[in-house]
């Protein structure tokens, strides 16, 4: 199966928050305490306008998402690393049924080579998350607070 990332549309902020709530749901089923969402869905539209969401899908379907933004000002003080040379990588969401199947850290891959690409910044920085979601992130060699 064929991995397809790319920006997501406006159009996709629907699909995007479905996900959201499966991935939640799926989260609460296990026992975790963790609130991921299910994530507004005027957040994702105003996401997914300023260009801050990627979504990758695999046979016409939407498979995973993740939300990635230029790291601000604020929090560049707050934990005391470079604002330009980094992205803040959150909400990072695969479809509960395709998990465990490697999308996870091809999507995070497929990150950097855009973060890179796009702006010349090189690092991304995952704050907080579950710890199955931050396994693909740490195999990429992005680094966790």
């Amino acid at each position: 199966m064929l991995l397809h990332i790319r920006l997501a549309a406006e159009a996709d902020a629907l699909a995007i928050h479905q996900l959201s709530a499966r991935v939640q749901e799926a989260l609460s089923r296990a026992g975790s305490l963790q609130q991921f969402g299910p994530i507004p869905l005027p957040v994702v539209e105003r996401a997914a306008r300023q260009g801050h969401v990627t979504v990758a899908e695999a046979d016409g379907a939407l498979l995973g998402g993740v939300f990635l933004e230029p790291l601000s000002a604020e929090q560049s003080a707050a934990w005391r690393i470079p604002q330009a040379e980094h992205w803040f990588l959150s909400k990072l969401m695969i479809d509960p049924e395709r998990r465990g199947q490697g999308w996870g850290s091809e999507l995070v891959a497929a990150l950097q080579r855009l973060t890179r690409g796009a702006t010349g910044r090189d690092r991304a920085r995952l704050l907080g998350g579950q710890r199955q979601a931050a396994a693909p992130v740490r195999g990429a060699g992005i680094s966790s607070a």
